[in-house]
C-alpha cells in the first residue's frame, strides 16, 4: 500500500517540464504552433527565467480555454504555471503566459512584459520562417492580451 500510495504521488507532482523536449522548428506547420510546441516554447522562457520546474508540485496549466474549449485569446496558447506546495493546503499561481501560434512570441500576462533573449529571438525566427509571420511592435502584441 505504501509504495502504491508513493507512486501516486510521485505522478502528481511531476515536475512541469517532464516529458518536454526542446521544439524542433522545422517541424511546425505553416498554420502555426500546435499546444505542445507552444508549451516548448514557454518551457525555454520559464528556464531562463530561473523558475525550478523540478520543485514537486509544479505544474504547467496549458488547459486554459473558454466554455466551448476555444482559446482564451484566438492566435494565442495561454498558459499558467501553478505551485502546489507540498507543506500546506494551497496552490499558488505564479504568472499567466500567452504564446502567439504563429510567432513564438512570449507574453507575460501578469507582468504585461515580452520577453526576449538569443535563444528565444533565434527560435522565432526560425517559426516565423516556416508560418511567414512577424512579431509585431510590443505595445500591439501587449495589447492583443489585455495589457
Amino acid at each position: 500500500m505504501r509504495q502504491v500510495l508513493s507512486l501516486v504521488l510521485a505522478l502528481w507532482f511531476l515536475p512541469a517540464w517532464a516529458g518536454t523536449q526542446v521544439l524542433n522548428p522545422a517541424q511546425v506547420a505553416s498554420s502555426g504552433l500546435t499546444r505542445a510546441q507552444a508549451q516548448q516554447v514557454l518551457l525555454l522562457v520559464l528556464k531562463q527565467q530561473r523558475f525550478k520546474l523540478d520543485l514537486p508540485g509544479m505544474l504547467i496549466d496549458s488547459d486554459i480555454s473558454d466554455a466551448d474549449g476555444q482559446p482564451m485569446r484566438p492566435g494565442y496558447v495561454d498558459f499558467a504555471l501553478t505551485y502546489d506546495s507540498p507543506a500546506a493546503a494551497a496552490t499558488d499561481v505564479l504568472g499567466t503566459w500567452s504564446v502567439d501560434m504563429l510567432t513564438g512570441d512570449v507574453l507575460d500576462n501578469t507582468r504585461c512584459r515580452r520577453y526576449r533573449f538569443a535563444a528565444l529571438v533565434q527560435l522565432q525566427k526560425a517559426i516565423g520562417a516556416r508560418t511567414g509571420a512577424t512579431l509585431p511592435p510590443q505595445a500591439v502584441a501587449l495589447r492583443r492580451v489585455g495589457c
